[in-house]
């Protein structure tokens, strides 16, 4: 009987070691697992990601040189002023209108105490034309303006009556150009 209840304790106290050993290694080993499966999910999320940037890389490299010079005047990566005069200009003389003034502003808070627009990933150009002309002429600009390339809001529009059938307008509008 001894020799029984001897066994029994040596049967439990082995059970009792390898239990208070085997547990820490057991967790550990879950958590292992636990951490693979992470990092499997994360590998997942990057090939997933890859597979998305070679999608757009494909998408970018497809369009045309062309396409990608009428994208970068729609929406070009500094403000241009220059090119956007130019441009109003060209657009005057085929309307038959004159250009007598541009002002280009800076962009200012209008009004100090409301929050700050959200950031976006383009920069506004605010500016002021005033040209002169007839009705019709002055349509067909606000017309070429419209189709142009160059992304541009019209915000207002004034005019004074002058001589006969010619008007002087002024036009409040802005231009947009990609953040850097």
């Amino acid at each position: 009987m001894f020799k029984n209840i001897l066994a029994i304790i040596f049967i439990a106290a082995a059970v009792g070691i390898f239990v208070s050993f085997a547990r820490p290694v057991w967790e550990d080993a879950s958590k292992l697992g636990d951490e693979k499966a992470a990092l499997e999910n994360v590998q997942a999320e990057f090939q997933r990601l890859r597979k998305v940037r070679d999608d757009l890389m494909a998408k970018y490299n497809s369009i045309p040189p062309e396409d990608l010079g009428k994208l970068g005047e729609l929406l070009p990566p500094a403000p241009a002023s220059g090119a956007l005069l130019v441009n109003l200009e060209n657009l005057t003389k085929l309307s038959g209108i004159l250009l007598k003034r541009v002002d280009v502003k800076e962009k200012q808070a209008v009004f100090a105490g409301l929050a700050a627009p959200p950031p976006g990933p383009y920069e506004e150009l605010p500016f002021e034309i005033t040209v002169s002309g007839s009705y019709e002429g002055f349509r067909a600009f606000l017309s070429s303006l419209e189709q142009n390339l160059r992304l541009l809001d019209v915000e207002e529009i004034s005019f004074t009556a002058s001589e006969a059938a010619t008007y002087e307008f002024v036009i409040r509008a802005s231009a947009y150009w990609q953040k850097p």
